[in-house]
């Protein structure tokens, strides 16, 4: 081989590894940690999802299930309207808005568990636990 074909191969190898080096360097800012990493050494909000989140970012919050907004749309209105009528006070009001945060803190469990697919006796569950609490809230705020 002659010089001049050595330095046309090695450019040539150099141009084909840039894009490659280009999209394996990480993905955002934040390294990846012992903890994020999921089984087999995959991150688990990215390819292998082992742990079923079907890529769920971990550094966002999770939004909720579309399927429940409403009903926890009308329970924090009803703790709300509660408070500016006096009808609840403000520790009452402090403690069902947490048990309302309880309830989103299983939904998102659920989520990282199952991702979009929650399973039908969890969906109930949780229906079940927000309805639970509407009626309480109505019941501590004096309405049928």
């Amino acid at each position: 081989m002659t010089p001049r074909i050595v330095i046309l191969l090695a450019a040539g190898a150099a141009a084909l590894a840039a894009p490659a080096a280009a999209l394996a360097q990480q993905y955002g800012d934040r390294p990846y940690s012992d903890q994020q990493r999921g089984e087999y050494g995959q991150h688990s909000g990215d390819y292998g999802q082992p742990r079923g989140d079907w890529g769920w970012n971990r550094y966002r919050s999770f939004p909720g299930y579309p399927e429940f907004r409403g009903l926890e749309s009308h329970i924090r209105g009803e703790i709300h309207q509660g408070l500016l009528d006096d009808t609840l006070d403000r520790e009452g009001a402090n403690d069902l808005l947490a048990q309302l945060q309880q309830v989103r803190y299983d939904e998102a469990r659920e989520f990282r568990a199952h991702g979009w697919n929650l399973p039908y006796d969890d969906r109930m569950r949780i229906q079940s636990e927000l309805q639970q609490l509407d009626a309480q809230v109505d019941q501590t705020r004096g309405e049928p």
